[in-house]
């Protein structure tokens, strides 16, 4: 009769737990919802899958790589119901933690963003509101007694708490040695998310207490940042197991070529621990990848003057001088060599790509790709290249050039339109093509409208679900470009008087029916 009490004090207690600490969009994704009436029929697994949910919640949010899955434990619900007699005064055992929760304790549950003021730093007696979701923690049991409603919980294993325990990095993604019997039991871990193969974190979210990052063996270690000296060199950063020390100021600065030296990992299982303990606020980022050898990492101030190097380099954004944007200038890219151009860093899941040199046949130059982004890499199979990145104003359309048109901080953001004017005083025939890429993950639409002096003009659209090539040599002295979304255009505009004349032709290579009807429109018109 007892254990029937004490079962459904402790199912009431989850259903409280679970109001306040997520709302009903929430619960959806977390475990699954339950009607009050419903809540004293949960099973063993559905109770472990609502509290387990919590916990996968704040990992999620909070970046934690070692939260543990929860699991119901017979014998510390047999030392909690020895400490169940109304006694308030906690009294931790050997391997486990007590906690003794009242109603109004689960509300503090609810703003997750309590864990980050316990981690940097009040006292160790705010950790107590994080017994029940602390990583590391694998085990639990509860019993409720009837004085003012308590709930005694044990959970375990350990009686101590440490900051060192966590482990930033997708959920599921690493796991303390010291504290597991066994490596096996990393798969017992809350999270079903393979190993992440890099770290990208602001630098603003380190402090005075010690963050841990699991790395391999050639792990590059990268700290991009112009924060003053004396604020970067209290940035410290150290592989536990193999001792590695530097700090982030020797990090930051660049070699004679522009680009980072990174720290790199000597050991196949370290971590990297990174602490803060200056009073200023760090701009930049931690950047930790080993998904190449041949990777290179280039802040770009505003007098930056990067060259091509082998291999994937990729870029940070350090300035945003007036009227100028990052961007590559006179580009070669060797016949053989692929040569491409991407968002973000290379492990990142929704990096899109802008740019890619086999997409206009015979076009091995180009003047200028604009690069409004905060972060872009580009990667190639040869060394046959060569650009200089820098910043500088926009030079838009010009006939008789190469290069990429790019809408700010592509593919998010909004866009409307850009006007060109092109000097076409002889209405010479222009050898035009255009390569759109656009946010395919959002559904969204544009135009590209090609003017003439004496002929009407032609409108291709543009589709984020579908690819299409634009491609027209026909007498035009105006480009406007229309869009509801984000845009990179690839382009190619040359004068066919200055070379051997070609069939007069305006086709987009797509199956669009609209894009047909209005090639087949341009076309007749230059065949009358």
């Amino acid at each position: 009769m007892r254990r029937c009490r004490n079962a459904c004090f402790f199912l009431c207690f989850v259903y409280l737990f679970l109001s306040f600490l997520t709302n009903e969009e929430n619960q959806n994704n977390e475990g699954p919802e339950f009607e009050p009436a419903k809540i004293l029929k949960l099973n063993t697994a559905e109770l472990l899958e609502v509290i387990n949910g919590a916990r996968r919640k704040l990992a999620s949010e909070k970046w934690i790589g070692n939260m543990y899955k929860l699991e119901w434990d017979s014998d510390l619900v047999i030392s909690a119901t020895k400490r169940a007699n109304c006694n308030v005064k906690v009294k931790h055992g050997k391997d486990f933690r007590e906690r003794i929760w009242f109603p109004n304790d689960f509300k503090r549950l609810s703003d997750t963003s309590e864990f980050d003021n316990v981690l940097n730093g009040t006292n160790d007696y705010d950790l107590r509101w994080f017994e029940l979701l602390w990583p590391s923690r694998r085990r639990i049991g509860c019993v409720s007694v009837d004085c003012f409603n308590p709930m005694y919980c044990h959970i375990g294993p350990g009686n101590k708490w440490s900051r060192r325990e966590i482990i930033r990095g997708p959920p599921g993604s690493a796991y303390i040695p010291s504290s597991l019997p066994s490596p096996m039991l990393l798969f017992a871990l809350l999270a079903l998310v393979p190993f992440a193969n890099s770290v990208y974190v602001h630098l603003s979210s380190f402090g005075q207490f010690e963050t841990l990052y699991k790395v391999t063996k050639n792990s590059k270690i990268f700290v991009i940042s112009d924060s003053p000296q004396e604020a970067l060199q209290n940035l410290t950063l150290s592989t536990t197991v193999a001792g590695q020390n530097s700090n982030g100021f020797t990090l930051s600065v660049p070699a004679a070529d522009g680009s980072l030296t990174p720290l790199v990992s000597s050991n196949d299982n370290d971590y990297l621990s990174v602490v803060f303990s200056g009073s200023s606020t760090l701009s930049g980022y931690l950047y930790t990848s080993n998904a190449t050898s041949d990777l290179r990492v280039f802040p770009l101030n505003e007098n930056s003057s990067v060259s091509f190097q082998p291999g994937t380099n990729v870029f940070f954004r350090m300035d945003t001088p007036a009227g100028k944007i990052p961007v590559a200038q006179n580009v070669v890219v060797g016949s053989k060599v692929a040569f491409a151009g991407f968002t973000g860093i290379p492990e990142d899941s929704a990096s899109v790509q802008f740019f890619d040199s086999a997409s206009i046949e015979g076009v091995t130059n180009y003047d200028q790709i604009e690069l409004p982004l905060s972060v872009f890499h580009f990667t190639s199979n040869g060394d046959n290249v060569k650009y200089e990145i820098k910043y500088a104003a926009r030079n838009g359309l010009q006939i008789g050039s190469s290069g990429l048109l790019m809408t700010d901080d592509f593919p998010s953001a909004s866009f409307g339109t850009n006007d060109y004017a092109l000097v076409n005083p002889d209405n010479a025939d222009i050898d035009l093509v255009f390569v759109p890429r656009m946010n395919k993950t959002e559904t969204y639409s544009g135009n590209v409208t090609l003017f003439y002096s004496a002929l009407p003009s032609v409108n291709f659209p543009m589709l984020s679900t579908s690819s299409a090539n634009i491609t027209s040599i026909s007498p035009v002295n105006r480009v406007v470009v229309e869009s509801e979304g984000p845009y990179a255009i690839q382009y190619m505009l040359r004068d066919t008087s200055l070379t051997t004349p070609a069939p007069i032709e305006t086709t987009t290579k797509a199956s669009s029916i609209p894009q047909i009807v209005a090639s087949l429109l341009i076309v007749a018109l230059f065949l009358v």
